[in-house]
């Protein structure tokens, strides 16, 4: 079955280390690393958007590849981060 849900629960295999991907993001930032779940979840959130989920972040081999999650994170972290400082 190739749908969104079936592409999330693959790429959520990989939750910690997207969770250590927006710590190492935020650096010092406290306010950032103590909410690096909330933003992990906020890129499930924007990924189930996509209805070709599951061709853009499954290979051929069935695995994962966390590219797509590594942009949304850090696009989710800019977002937040230089909207704070304004």
């Amino acid at each position: 079955m190739r749908d969104t849900a079936t592409a999330i629960r693959k790429l959520s295999v990989h939750h910690k280390e997207f969770i250590d991907i927006v710590k190492s993001l935020s650096g010092n930032n406290q306010s950032v690393r103590n909410y690096a779940e909330d933003y992990v979840q906020e890129g499930y959130l924007r990924l189930m958007r996509y209805g070709d989920l599951y061709e853009k972040v499954i290979d051929d081999e069935g695995k994962a590849t966390k590219g797509y999650m590594f942009f949304v994170l850090r696009w989710e972290f800019q977002k937040t981060y230089y909207r704070s400082k304004t």
